[in-house]
């Protein structure tokens, strides 16, 4: 008799992935001491059953993993269907594979199951089926993969649920137009029911006791059953009244101190009977909601599996569209929650969170932050055998001694005291709601959070005067200025207003400054000087302008004087990615309060878009790093220079050296275009507005004016208006010579000859003094060259944020090799076909500079305004490698002149990886050895030190932006560094 060949398993498919055996591979059957996956790993594994996970290292030190790919074992497709729901709701992972009945499924698990799931073509035998090869090990460990995965980052379930959450509040406010108004109202019903559902799924309310409750309270038993049972809708309509409704919201409350989301009597009297039954259909019965081309829909979403920091985003998203102006004045927006564990990882790496911390988010909001950090505590003080119901007064002490938040609006304060409670229920509450009871005696089992999330606005200093181990928070970016009345009417200033205008005065009294009076500026100095205890650390999302800028010098300064930094973050070129609905760019700040060493480290970090896990959408899930991406500068470097934190912040190590060099050049030569300007006599400055000017400009940019228009301009602006000048768009998009007369906004900067500035100041009927046509050429020539662009890039700190606003006073500081607009080369350079070569003759540039110029004019210009070149992930083709080894070679040899021979080779590993050797020692030959990344992601050069062959290897991908001459740079910066650790 024959026996049937076994089929294969998932521990097939993980060992032709190259997983098995490998230290980021984790089997649910095979726990190891290793838990640096944390809490969602284990929940995968216990509740989902998950068979093992996949992860990569995120780079930073100490190094975190994150979970990559889950894989399973299922039965049947329908098995597979209901752990996919539960993977997608947890929001964890980019992929689930399965095999069922020896075919393989790839599940992409940011985005819902489809109504069919599709198998791969060739089912699972001794080789790899086909389309399964970029998930390998090798290739999930490399950024140049990711690039064709397509991730359905925007059907991850906080983009559906909030999507959901507001087509369903628009619904109701068209079936019911009283309620037009009303949308927080909406919002809080909504929120209560998911809150209920979410203690329903996951088994801490059970059907028994929900039946007893609603007896006590003559509730419909119908209403319980749909609660709990949601694929038996056999209920009544009529059952659903609103005092029924919320009878059962209030039972829960009482019974586990969970109350959010308050609806006093008044609003239940708005909300109708009908809409509570329209509400729980959609959310529990899977009614459809339209929304112009999508259907959305809750029934997909397993409240079980869902992370409560994801529940604590959702709630923060909806609660801020109850008021989008209120928003927008505050400056609040979601932030997301891989952006918070980027923050809490780089607050611990400085002093980890424990059980003698106290924490503080002094603006909460939902409390994604103080979510993150209670997270931590739970985990670092597990009880030996893991947290259960037993625990409940070691979990209770740790959030009411360690977690604080303060928050202006009560609604969002409910948000993060239930965003916390959910937390401690992850832990300690999988158990139903009478064992809980019982297990807390005569205590509630949730704790009172009312002294420990205050409503209250950051600034009122009349309340709680204690301080802090650790300020963490994403605090509001607006401007204490605020938006005007929208009738321009006076009105007396709030109690939330004077608390600010006090602190205000604060500041003068200690000369702290603020740069732009954003509400987040003040909130690192209240920071500093109330909330954050000696040595504490203090850990903020924070505006990238407030540190890089003209206007931002005294600021950023000021803050690298009084804290000591330890890690600073710029992820200005990832702007439109990291939050939604907003553009501005970003910076973490890691402090302690400490008097600074200027010889102190900080670590900076500045990562470009193709650096990063993204796929085909080019949406961000996570923050990672490999050894070169993560610069070790002085304390000192962020105390000096022009433009706030621009050099150490912005510039790697070759651009910030041509900085300097240039810098002290121009400096020294007395050669920059504001000097040039002086020499020749010609002045620049800006347009202005109707007010300053007196010119009515009917909303456009330029406006022709008559000679009567002239006479009617001000003293200050006549000569600029008066025609003969020529006019440079501060996005530097062109210049342009008006030989008549022409006034223009602030958005332009007009150039003139200073005679003709100080004539019509003085007689309105005076006449312009024309310049040369060749001078004209000339100066736009300059102006309009692409070394104008480099100069941009390396000295305005705006370029790599938005490339739309250059400060006059950085323009004036512009490199500008000629001596005045009579040099004989700056007539030249009108006539010439090629302009940048005249300039950078004229500069007597070098073939470093001339390099890294031409690298900047034919690649690195198009980073402009946080942009993500096509071709910086393309293969690079042959000989494209020769800049980058030639480059890297010369910054070795420079820095370790006893090397004169030291040799630089390269080699392909695979289609997307290639390793660099450098060989120290000529006396040894170049070895072969083992590379293997072990976890570490690839985002451009991981180092790997063999001293006992006097070499390193560098492996990096085969991407176009991993082999730049800058990077070389780089990479050289961090072999020396790694040597000189050894």
């Amino acid at each position: 008799m024959m026996t049937e060949t076994p089929k294969p398993t998932i521990d097939t498919l993980a060992a032709l992935l190259g997983y098995m055996e490998h230290r980021a591979y984790f089997r649910a059957n095979d726990r190891t001491s290793d838990d640096r996956h944390g809490y969602l790993v284990r929940q995968a594994f216990d509740e989902f059953g998950i068979h093992s996970v996949f992860c990569i290292e995120d780079g930073f030190k100490p190094t975190r993993l994150k979970p990559i790919v889950y894989l399973v074992q299922a039965d049947t497709e329908v098995d597979l269907r209901r752990i996919w729901r539960k993977v997608w709701s947890q929001g964890s992972v980019p992929f689930l594979l399965a095999v069922v009945d020896g075919d393989v499924f790839i599940c992409p698990a940011f985005g819902p199951p489809p109504s069919d799931i599709s198998r791969l073509s060739k089912p699972l035998g001794d080789s790899l089926p086909a389309g399964l090869g970029s998930l390998r090990r090798s290739g999930l460990l490399s950024c140049l993969t990711w690039k064709e995965f397509d991730l359905k980052v925007g059907s991850s379930i906080d983009n559906i649920l909030v999507g959901s959450i507001e087509a369903l509040n628009n619904r109701a406010r068209v079936e019911f137009p009283h309620l037009k108004e009303h949308r927080d109202l909406l919002n809080s019903l909504i929120g209560k029911f998911l809150y209920t559902y979410v203690l329903i799924d996951r088994g801490i309310l059970d059907k028994t006791w929900l039946e007893r409750k609603a007896s006590e309270i003559n509730v419909p038993v119908s209403i319980v059953n749909a609660m709990v049972a949601p694929s038996s809708l056999v209920d009544c309509e009529t059952d659903w009244t609103t005092a029924a409704v919320m009878g059962i919201f209030a039972a829960v409350d009482s019974e586990i101190n969970g109350s959010v989301f308050l609806i006093d009597k008044k609003q239940q009297e708005l909300v109708p009977d009908r809409l509570c039954h329209m509400v729980h259909r959609v959310i529990r019965g899977g009614d459809v909601l339209n929304e112009g081309t999508r259907q959305l829909s809750f029934l997909d979403v397993s409240f079980s599996a869902l992370r409560t920091e994801t529940i604590s985003a959702i709630y923060e998203r909806f609660v801020a569209v109850e008021d989008k102006n209120k928003r927008r004045n505050d400056g609040v927006y979601y932030t997301p929650p891989h952006l918070a564990d980027h923050v809490l990882d780089r607050v611990e790496a400085v002093r980890p969170i424990d059980e003698n911390s106290r924490v503080i988010d002094a603006a909460a909001g939902s409390g994604i932050f103080l979510v993150g950090a209670y997270r931590r505590l739970m985990e670092r003080h597990a009880p030996a055998g893991g947290w259960s119901p037993i625990h409940v007064t070691l979990a209770r002490k740790l959030m009411t001694d360690c977690i604080h938040g303060r928050e202006k609006h009560p609604q969002a304060a409910n948000v993060c005291r239930f965003s916390l409670y959910l937390t401690l229920l992850d832990y300690v509450g999988r158990a139903p709601i009478e064992v809980l009871s019982a297990t807390a005696k005569e205590l509630k089992f949730l704790p009172d959070l009312s002294e420990n999330i205050i409503a209250i606005d950051a600034f009122d200093d009349t309340g709680d005067r204690r301080v802090f181990t650790h300020v963490i928070g994403n605090p509001p970016w607006s401007s204490t200025t605020g938006q005007k009345h929208r009738r321009n009417k006076e009105q007396l200033p709030t109690a939330v207003e004077l608390s600010l205008l006090q602190f205000q005065n604060e500041l003068k009294e200690k000369k702290l400054p603020v740069a732009h009076n954003r509400l987040a500026e003040h909130f690192v100095w209240l920071a500093k000087i109330r909330l954050a205890a000696p040595n504490a650390v203090v850990g903020l999302v924070l505006p990238a302008r407030s540190f890089i800028g003209r206007a931002s010098t005294r600021f950023a300064r000021s803050v690298a004087s009084e804290l000591s930094l330890r890690w600073v973050g710029n992820l200005s070129h990832l702007r439109r990615k990291l939050f939604q609905g907003a553009d501005a760019a970003t910076c973490v700040v890691v402090a302690e309060n400490r008097v600074p060493d200027r010889d102190g480290k900080v670590a900076v970090y500045r990562p470009l878009l193709p650096s990063l896990p993204l796929g085909k959408g080019r949406e961000i899930w996570a923050l990672v790093s490999s050894d070169a991406d993560v610069e070790v500068m002085r304390v000192a470097d962020f105390q000096q220079g022009p433009n706030g934190w621009f050099r150490p912040a912005v510039l790697g190590r070759l651009d910030r050296r041509l900085n300097e060099a240039l810098t002290d050049w121009s400096s020294l030569t007395k050669r920059t275009f504001g000097d040039f300007l002086e020499r020749s006599e010609l002045e620049i400055s800006r347009g202005g507005s109707r007010n300053e000017t007196g010119i009515e400009r009917a909303g456009e940019n330029i406006v022709a004016l008559s000679a009567a228009d002239v006479r009617r301009v001000t003293s200050d602006f006549r000569g600029l208006f008066a025609g003969n000048v020529i006019l440079v768009p501060r996005s530097m998009s062109g210049a342009t010579y008006y030989s008549d007369p022409v006034a223009y906004p602030s958005t332009y900067n007009g150039i003139i000859p200073s005679a003709q500035q100080k004539a019509f100041a003085v007689d309105p009927n005076a006449k312009t003094f024309a310049m040369e046509p060749a001078v004209v050429n000339s100066i736009k020539a300059y102006l309009d060259s692409d070394i104008l662009r480099y100069f941009w890039f390396l000295f305005g700190p705006t370029y790599l944020m938005d490339n739309a606003r250059l400060e006059r006073g950085d323009l004036l500081a512009f490199p500008c090799p000629f001596r005045d607009a009579e040099d004989y080369r700056f007539i030249e350079l009108g006539r010439s076909a090629d302009p940048n070569d005249v300039i950078l003759t004229a500069m007597e540039a070098g073939s470093e500079f001339r390099s890294s110029f031409e690298e900047f004019r034919t690649f690195r210009k198009k980073f402009a305004n946080g942009k993500m070149p096509k071709e910086s992930l393309d293969l690079f083709k042959g000989g494209a490698e020769k800049p980058y080894l030639k480059r890297l070679r010369d910054e070795l040899v420079a820095a370790l002149p006893s090397r004169p021979d030291l040799a630089v080779s390269w080699a392909a590993v695979d289609e997307g990886r290639a390793d660099v050797t450098v060989l120290f020692d000529r006396r040894f030959s170049q070895q072969k050895t083992t590379t293997d990344l072990n976890g570490k992601y690839l985002s451009s050069s991981v180092l790997f030190l063999q001293p006992d062959v006097a070499q390193i290897v560098v492996a990096k991908p085969r991407s176009r932006y991993a082999w730049t001459v800058e990077q070389a740079v780089s990479d050289a910066g961090a072999i020396l560094a790694e040597i000189g650790n050894v």
